[in-house]
């Protein structure tokens, strides 16, 4: 019965330590001084098969280059669209804690659900903001891309 109570606490404990990214309002929007900005790139993996007027998921690869002279860890990305378009993501979040050495260029998958209203044509353009949570020098920053007329 003991081990079982100790493992309930350890448990419990660890549950109450899980790191929650803050929101959007209190995330430091700068990378730290002297790192070079990152690209990125958004791009579908296969090709969107949603009706006008219902939702679908959509695999995205999201490519980061580190322009930077060392190494970073992309920890989130959270990907949305404006309202006013005809085709749009629902909010999401994507955990990805992969890295990226200087230099390296590498492609992250995303899944998404992609809502199409019901004049929306599969060749009208996207627009795409993406908020990527990074971590350098110990340090946790987010930046945002806004990617225009992205193809789905």
């Amino acid at each position: 019965m003991r081990p079982n109570c100790l493992l309930l606490i350890v448990l419990v404990f660890a549950a109450c330590m899980t790191s929650v990214p803050p929101p959007p309002a209190a995330r430091p929007a700068s990378r730290p001084e002297g790192m070079s900005p990152s690209d990125v790139m958004i791009r579908p993996i296969g090709s969107l098969s949603c009706a006008p007027g219902s939702t679908a998921p959509l695999n995205l690869a999201v490519r980061i280059t580190n322009r930077a002279t060392e190494s970073i860890m992309i920890r989130t990305i959270r990907l949305t669209t404006p309202d006013n378009q005809r085709i749009t993501l629902e909010p999401s979040e994507s955990v990805i804690n992969g890295f990226l050495e200087a230099a390296q260029t590498d492609i992250f998958p995303v899944r998404v659900t992609a809502r199409a209203a019901a004049n929306a044509r599969r060749t009208d353009p996207v627009s795409i903001k993406a908020e990527i949570e990074f971590e350098a020098r110990g340090v946790r920053f987010w930046e945002t891309f806004e990617l225009k007329d992205v193809p789905l």
